[in-house]
C-alpha cells in the first residue's frame, strides 16, 4: 500500500510515541503511562460523531468511569486501529440498498433516478468498512449511498490509489438472483445428500446391532 509509516514509527518521533507504539504494535490494556491508546478515525473527512464518540470513550477510561479493560487493543481495535464498535462491519453489510444487490438490480449508469444497488457504478461498498451509510454522516441524514453517491472506500488503507477511478466497478463478481438461486439449491443438494448418508449410515448400525443381539440370545 502507498503512503509513509505513521508517526509511532518514526524514529523521530522517539521517545515520545512509545507509549502509543507500544499499544498498537504489542497490545495490550492501556496504563496511560508506559502505554497509551491510539486510535485511528479514518475518513475523507472523518466523520465528527466517530470522532466524539471515541475521544468520549477513552477520557471515560481515564477518568476511571470506565474500567481501561474497554480499550485492550485486541477487543478494542482492528487490525488497522479503528475502533470495532464503529468500522466492525462494511458499508455493503449496512447499506439501505442491500436488498437491490441481492435481488440482482443495479443502476445503469451514475445518477440514475432509481433505488438500484451501486456496485456496477463503482461502489466500493463491499471493501470498505464504516456505518455512515446506515446511521447518517450528520443528525441521521447523509451518507453516500443514502443520497445515490458510491462508496469510494476512503476509511480503507490505500486510499485514493486502490480505490480510483471512483465512479468504475472493481474486479469483483456480484451476486444476482439466479447466481444466488444456485448457492441456495446447491446448499440444498449438499444438506439432503450429507442427510441421506448419515441416514443410510444409521439404518446399517441399527442393523448391526440387531444381528448382533441375535447372535447372543442363540
Amino acid at each position: 500500500m502507498k503512503g509513509i509509516k505513521g508517526a509511532i514509527h518514526q524514529d523521530y518521533f522517539q521517545p515520545e510515541v512509545e507509549p502509543f507504539r507500544k499499544y498498537i504494535d504489542e497490545g495490550g490494556v492501556p496504563d496511560f503511562a508506559t502505554i497509551k491508546p491510539a486510535v485511528a478515525v479514518p475518513g475523507c473527512p472523518a466523520n465528527g460523531n466517530g470522532m466524539l464518540r471515541t475521544i468520549a470513550l477513552m477520557a471515560l477510561v481515564a477518568l476511571g468511569v470506565l474500567p481501561a479493560s474497554v480499550l485492550d487493543r485486541k477487543s478494542f481495535l482492528d487490525e488497522y486501529a479503528r475502533p470495532l464498535f464503529i468500522f466492525q462491519n462494511t458499508v455493503h453489510e449496512q447499506c439501505p440498498r442491500a436488498a437491490w444487490y441481492a435481488a440482482g438490480v443495479y443502476r445503469e449508469y451514475p445518477g440514475q433516478p432509481n433505488a438500484a444497488c451501486l456496485y456496477s457504478v463503482g461502489c466500493k461498498g463491499p471493501w470498505s468498512h464504516c456505518p455512515w451509510n446506515k446511521v447518517g454522516w450528520v443528525a441521521g441524514v447523509g451518507g453516500p449511498t443514502r443520497t445515490g453517491g458510491v462508496c469510494i472506500g476512503c476509511t480503507q488503507p490505500g486510499f485514493t490509489d486502490h480505490f480510483e477511478p471512483f465512479y468504475e466497478p472493481m474486479n469483483f463478481t456480484p451476486v444476482g438472483r439466479s447466481a444466488a438461486a444456485d448457492v441456495a439449491l446447491g446448499v440444498g443438494i449438499g444438506g439432503i445428500v450429507a442427510g441421506a448418508i448419515a441416514a443410510a449410515a444409521t439404518a446399517l448400525s441399527k442393523k448391526k446391532e440387531g444381528e448382533g443381539e441375535k447372535k447372543e440370545q442363540k
